[in-house]
């Protein structure tokens, strides 16, 4: 029950979170208008950086955590080192953003026009603070999650994302300016990173972090595994502004916009699943050796890429009517709606994948898994390039698919070798069968779509109802599993 209430709370604070940045900027768009909304955007760009510049430490942090969670000295040293890279690196980051932000952005009056300079100026100095405090805040989360606290952190970060939309609406209901909404945003970050350290020293008795208790060998170690973590992830990110160039010029630009929306929602529905249960990766920072490994594949990823493809089942097919909804009435884009589908093809592959890809990440792997990502990015550029060059469609991003397929055999491929893997066990217990049902209804109701043979309509409820029927048991066990414990946290018996 303990690791289901983890999983719930971190979906919950996901959905809140996402849901609270979706109506901040609705706030501040009708706060400011569509020309200044815009000169906002592009400021707080600049300090979008706390979750990604960390060069991988956090994640080294998590791994190293878990692995010493019982060892109150060894503790002690890993977060201070952790704690001292991230005040130093987070200053050299602040004199950098204010550098850039300074020459590129406030001193353009293209893009600040004199009028709203001072105050721009001003909101930009504030989100620099804003910035440094978050990115602080990034290292008490790592060891939060180092040490299993994902209940406790995802209550303090659920009050962080209200605070944080509650600055958007009290600015808009006072008229604020920039500078308004700023001082409110750092207000916020103040708060969230001081309820974090009283939280953290009080559910951890003994943990210190000082500076006595810094370490350079111990700073060597986290950062040599940190760099590989931080290559697989800035290669992971970079596939995407990649297809959308490739689309952009061999295509035409508004197909950009129909593949953004379409691919929001895509990641954005994983990104659910992602975030409830990444509270494997700080139990595979622990394992040491392969025999370890390959037990705790079977024990603890097999089960959890059996929820991925239900999950993927439900939200890539048997939720398609609603998502045909919102792309035809809502954003009036429905050229997204075959897009969706075929993202939504690397998703579910990418969901049964997710635990055995983060499994090898915290088992100390990242070298693989930055090869993983460069392959992947390479593939799926060439065949959206192929597809739009020579055959003139979007339908390249069919490759993209294959190139995560690709990935994951490889993945599967070294765990087998080096591990011992049985991976037809594994499939059948992760429910390999039904992921490539779920695959193959999916790519063939978008080839009925793509080729107009049936409308997209008749397309997303069909396939829904496919799915449904695949699915209807294995959809019927995990509510029913996770019924007792929604029912506990509204409050009812």
């Amino acid at each position: 029950m303990s690791e289901r209430k983890n999983n719930l709370w971190l979906a919950v604070h996901y959905v809140i979170t996402l849901a609270g940045s979706l109506l901040s900027l609705k706030f501040n768009l009708l706060n400011f208008g569509a020309e200044l909304f815009g000169v906002w955007v592009l400021i707080t760009s600049i300090w979008g950086l706390s979750n990604v510049v960390d060069l991988g430490f956090g994640m080294a942090l998590i791994r190293y955590i878990s692995r010493h969670s019982d060892d109150t000295d060894e503790l002690n040293i890993v977060s201070s080192t952790g704690f001292l890279f991230y005040s130093v690196f987070g200053l050299l980051i602040l004199g950098a953003a204010l550098l850039i932000g300074k020459m590129y952005y406030l001193d353009n009056p293209n893009l600040v026009s004199q009028s709203i300079y001072t105050d721009t100026l001003y909101a930009h100095l504030l989100l620099a603070a804003f910035f440094y405090t978050n990115y602080i805040s990034a290292f008490f989360r790592a060891v939060y999650e180092g040490l299993g606290y994902f209940i406790a952190y995802s209550k303090i970060a659920i009050i962080y994302s209200l605070s944080t939309l509650g600055a958007a609406v009290l600015s808009y209901l006072l008229g604020y300016d920039f500078t308004g909404l700023a001082l409110f945003l750092l207000i916020s970050a103040v708060i969230q990173l001081l309820i974090l350290a009283f939280r953290l020293f009080y559910l951890r008795k003994g943990l210190k972090v000082v500076p006595g208790y810094f370490r350079y060998s111990k700073f060597r170690e986290l950062f040599t595994f940190s760099i590989s973590v931080q290559g697989a992830t800035i290669l992971g990110t970079a596939t995407d502004p990649v297809l959308k160039y490739i689309i952009g010029n061999n295509l035409s630009v508004s197909y950009v916009s129909y593949y953004d929306i379409a691919r929001r929602f895509a990641v954005a529905s994983s990104g659910l699943f992602f975030a409830a249960f990444r509270t494997i990766y700080p139990k595979a920072g622990k394992l040491q050796s392969f025999t370890e490994l390959r037990q705790f594949l079977m024990d603890e990823c097999a089960p959890l890429s059996g929820k991925g493809v239900v999950f993927g089942g439900f939200v890539y097919a048997v939720c398609l009517p609603a998502f045909f909804l919102i792309f035809t009435y809502f954003y009036k884009s429905p050229q997204s709606f075959n897009l969706f589908i075929l993202l939504s093809l690397t998703e579910a592959i990418n969901l049964f994948g997710f635990s055995y890809y983060l499994t090898l990440m915290g088992f100390g792997k990242a070298k693989l898994l930055a090869l993983i990502q460069l392959i992947n990015l390479a593939a799926a550029a060439f065949f959206v390039w192929l597809g739009a060059q020579v055959f003139g469609t979007y339908a390249g991003l069919a490759g993209y698919t294959v190139s995560i397929f690709t990935g994951n055999l490889i993945m599967v491929m070294y765990l087998r070798t080096n591990a011992g893997l049985r991976f037809g066990e594994y499939f059948k217990k992760a429910a390999g069968n039904r992921l490539i049902a779920v695959f193959v209804i999916l790519l063939v109701f978008f080839t009925l779509s793509y080729t107009e043979i049936l409308s997209p309509l008749s397309v997303a409820n069909l396939s829904a109802l496919a799915v449904l029927i695949l699915l209807f048991r294995e959809f019927r066990a995990n509510f029913t599993a996770f019924k007792p414990l929604i029912a506990k946290l509204r409050g009812g018996k």
